[in-house]
C-alpha cells in the first residue's frame, strides 16, 4: 500500500534551501535532486518501515526515522509514518547538528 506524503513546512523549507545550493554549484543538479528525492519518496511511501528509527529525547520526534535521498547520500529525509500517511519532518545534509536543528520545528 503507497501512502500519501505529506511535507511539514521546514520540510518545504529544506527542499527549497538544498535547490538554491545546488543551483549555484552546476547545471542539471536541482533536477537531479528533485528527481532523486521523488524516487526516495514514493519508496518511503511504500516501505516506511526501511527506514532507521531514531531516538530522541524530545518528545516531538518519536518515531522518527532516516532514510538518504537516493544518489544524494549524505542528504537525509527524517520522517514519520502511521496507517495514513507518511509525514516528511526534514531533509537535512548528515554534516548538520541534526538533533539541534529539530528544536525549532
Amino acid at each position: 500500500m503507497t501512502l500519501p506524503v505529506i511535507f511539514l513546512p521546514k520540510a518545504k523549507e529544506d527542499i527549497l534551501d538544498h535547490m538554491a545550493y545546488l543551483d549555484d554549484h552546476g547545471a542539471g543538479l536541482v533536477t537531479k535532486l528533485t528527481e532523486a528525492i521523488e524516487v526516495t519518496l514514493r519508496y518511503l511511501s511504500e516501505f516506511p518501515e526501511s527506514g532507521k528509527l531514531r531516538f530522541y529525547y524530545h518528545p516531538r520526534l518519536k518515531n522518527i526515522r532516516q532514510w538518504p535521498v537516493k544518489g544524494f547520500s549524505k542528504l537525509l529525509v527524517f520522517y514519520q509514518f502511521e496507517d495514513s500517511s507518511l509525514v516528511i519532518v526534514r531533509l537535512l545534509h548528515s554534516a548538520r547538528d541534526i538533533e539541534g536543528t529539530f528544536l525549532d520545528l
